[in-house]
């Protein structure tokens, strides 16, 4: 598989998820308090909120400390970030991944 490709594919196919599911949602991307995505690397993550138009401080990341652990990074990276900071009543978080057989996916929950 090239990594470039699925570097490039997911910089694509990760935003349009998200922009799709926030627009059905009638909710824009300010109103998330943190989006939770796979972490594959930190270039990814900055392109997807640049995408979104939003702080990349809004996407929590925790490449620095572990790399990439596959698919169980979003959730190392949900349950550092809810332990760290845990969400409100009425928060926003957005998750949202992208994986083997190119395959991806976000979902939006209300604390």
């Amino acid at each position: 598989m090239n990594g470039r490709s699925v570097i490039m594919q997911a910089s694509r196919k990760i935003p349009a998820a998200i922009a799709e599911l926030l627009e059905r949602n009638r909710t824009p991307a300010s109103a998330v308090k943190i989006f939770l995505m796979h972490q594959a690397n930190q270039n990814l993550i900055d392109r997807v909120a640049k995408a979104l138009d939003v702080q990349a401080g809004m996407f929590y990341s925790n490449i620095r400390g572990y790399g990439n652990t596959s698919s169980a990074s979003m959730l190392i990276a949900a349950s550092e970030w809810w332990q760290a900071h845990g969400p409100a009543p009425g928060d926003l978080i957005c998750f949202t991944a992208f994986g083997a057989g190119f395959h991806w996916g976000a979902l939006l929950v209300e604390a």
